[in-house]
């Protein structure tokens, strides 16, 4: 491309062939915020953040950025906005710490890192997670080629609001947002503001572009959709669009590297918050896995290498759960918040403040909400709400699916509407309260005895619908509407809004407790589990394997293996427990009773140390 980059333009090509069209060192300033890794589909090849690991991603996104970098003038700047994600291994969940990951490969690749902004949310999205602190905020990280370049150092924190769609993007990020970077940039004073041309190569639906036009700045704007290349037009008014062929690229090859283990501490405290990296790190080597105490470390200084160091445990058998953000006025620096253990002592009341606003879920049409289910493949939508709770929100409903079969669903607000189990010695029936043996009867546990559930009974609540009669797999028969328009429907809405249901399990499934009642069941019949594999499918080995693991490698069976497990062993008495599933809705939610206060502290070291310490308390 010529010199028709000095003025506004939208190029339509994927993001390696736009940033390759451009000339090199024609760009002032760059803000982007390329699709999240695993967090939405936009539904066309060659898409950046469908990638099968967080490493092929950020392998992807140093590959494009260093691209990228030629291109920038050599006083440049560039801006990065990318969130965090919670990857699920073996049945738990550990904050990636990806961006920072990116960041980090990156500094390797040749870029410069000035800053890490911290962009935090007020009015940030309400979450009912009640064993970690709520996500509040985002990073941004403020690259560059050169030591001498146009970054204007500020406050590292930047309050701005979410800021509602215009149209179907939901993944604009605000204006405000952009316009807070913009004052970042050293200017020269009286100079023309069009002679400093901005890029967006992830451009979206145009948010950079717009904000940058309206300040009198130049901008390219690269986008490889074509409908939101028509939004893009819309919304910054750009007639000129150019249209580029993809081209191939090759991904840089990313390898973790192995944590380096120091000195062990073996009175290490659970909460510590120290300048002395040395002391960090020598903390961080000796997390035990033996409390059911979560640990707070934290290093008072924003470093990049002590950060990916620090995710590197996540590989180790232990799981990061929160990076808290403190700012005590002087300092910004991280919290991290680690655990070996799926429960462990998490005080979810000292954490919550009362909700500035609530929804009316009575005004709500719940009708052609869309519904996905990953345990059983399958999807479909809801086609009446047959009970509510008092607050409106559904209780009962029923659910068409696209294999034309209906259910009648339970929905959870949140987890006081889980139903109580009660663990029973399967000998006497006396309430288990030892986990190694019944105090009634005294059966050792999983040897003369195992662990059984009692369940507070669910009574299904559907209508019966009119037109075409289906018969349902939980043995219920709905009259359910041969065809339904979800055009216009508050349930298509909503789908362009991000909210929808999913199917997950009723219960908090204790992974152990299935496993020892598998291996009980199995040797009951007298099996091995060789005999197990034997009568399965093949390539069920490794599945077996972690079935039957009681450390952080073991998993639950999904729900057609169970099925298949029954046929060789009886292990009819948990389909309950295992197979029993709800529906949450994946959408901002107020919690009845407060909201999570977040991972954005505004507080002195010695009040932050005593709050964490209220976290944790027995």
């Amino acid at each position: 491309m010529k010199d028709k980059t000095l003025f506004n333009t939208i190029i339509h090509a994927d993001v390696c062939s736009g940033i390759n069209s451009l000339p090199d060192n024609s760009i002032s300033i760059v803000i982007t915020s390329p699709p999240y890794w695993k967090q939405r589909d936009y539904g066309f090849k060659g898409q950046i953040g469908q990638e099968e690991t967080p490493e092929e991603y950020i392998g992807k996104l140093v590959a494009i950025f260093r691209l990228l970098r030629n291109k920038l003038k050599e006083d440049g700047v560039f801006f990065l906005n990318i969130g965090d994600k919670y990857i699920q291994r073996y049945g738990k969940s550990y904050l990636g710490l990806i961006p920072y990951k990116l960041a980090y490969f990156m500094e390797q690749d040749g870029w410069i890192l000035n800053d890490i902004l911290i962009w935090y949310k007020p009015n940030h999205m309400p979450s009912s997670i009640k064993d970690r602190f709520a996500n509040t905020y985002e990073p941004i990280f403020v690259f560059s080629k050169s030591q001498s370049n146009m970054y204007k150092k500020q406050s590292n924190v930047l309050k701005v609001k979410l800021q509602s769609s215009e149209g179907k993007h939901i993944a604009v990020y605000p204006e405000k947002l952009v316009e807070e970077l913009l004052q970042r940039i050293n200017i020269i004073p009286y100079s023309s503001y069009s002679m400093y041309h901005l890029l967006d190569p992830f451009a979206g639906s145009g948010t950079t572009g717009k904000v940058a036009i309206k300040h009198g700045f130049s901008c390219t704007l690269i986008e490889a959709s074509k409908e939101y290349v028509k939004i893009i037009q819309d919304r910054c008014k750009i007639d000129d669009v150019v249209s580029i062929p993809f081209i191939d690229y090759q991904p840089v090859e990313v390898k973790e590297e192995e944590f380096k283990i120091t000195q062990f501490n073996t009175n290490l405290p659970n909460i510590l918050i120290t300048d002395n990296k040395d002391e960090y790190y020598k903390a961080l080597s000796s997390i035990t896995n033996n409390t059911d105490i979560p640990y707070f470390l934290g290093f008072k200084e924003f470093d990049i290498g002590t950060i990916y160091q620090t995710s590197l445990i996540n590989n180790y058998g232990l799981s990061i759960r929160n990076m808290l953000i403190v700012n005590t006025g002087d300092n910004v620096f991280p919290v991290f918040m680690i655990t070996d253990k799926d429960k462990y002592l998490f005080n979810l009341d000292c954490i919550k403040v009362a909700h500035k606003s609530s929804i009316d879920w009575h005004s709500k049409d719940f009708t052609g909400y869309r519904v996905s289910d990953k345990l059983n493949d399958r999807f479909g939508v809801i086609v009446s709400v047959d009970e509510t709770y008092i607050n409106g929100f559904p209780k009962w409903v029923s659910v068409l699916w696209n294999d034309k079969s209906v259910s009648c669903e339970y929905v959870i607000y949140d987890e006081k509407d889980i139903p109580n189990i009660k663990l029973v010695c399967s000998r006497c029936n006396a309430e288990i309260t030892n986990k190694d043996e019944c105090s009634s009867c005294n059966a050792i546990l999983w040897k003369d005895a195992y662990v059984s559930i009692r369940y507070e009974a669910l009574q299904p609540k559907c209508k019966e619908l009119k037109h075409q009669n289906i018969f349902s797999s939980d043995g219920l028969s709905f009259n359910i509407p041969v065809s339904l328009n979800h055009g216009a429907s508050p349930g298509k809405r909503a789908i362009l809004q991000g909210e929808y249901f999913f199917v997950g399990r009723l219960y908090d499934v204790n992974q152990k407790i299935v496993s020892n009642f598998l291996e009980y069941k199995m040797k009951e019949k007298g099996l091995s589990r060789r005999d197990i594999i034997n009568n399965l499918p093949s390539g069920y080995r490794y599945k077996v394997e972690h079935w039957f693991r009681k450390d952080m490698g073991g998993s639950i069976p999904i729900p057609k293996d169970w099925l298949l497990l029954k046929e060789i062993i009886d292990i009819s008495e948990y389909d309950d427990y295992v197979l029993r599933t709800c529906l949450k809705l994946q959408a901002v939610k107020p919690l009845r009773d407060g909201k999570n206060i977040g991972d954005y502290f505004e507080m002195e070291e010695g009040k932050l140390v005593e709050f964490l310490e209220k976290v944790i308390e027995m």
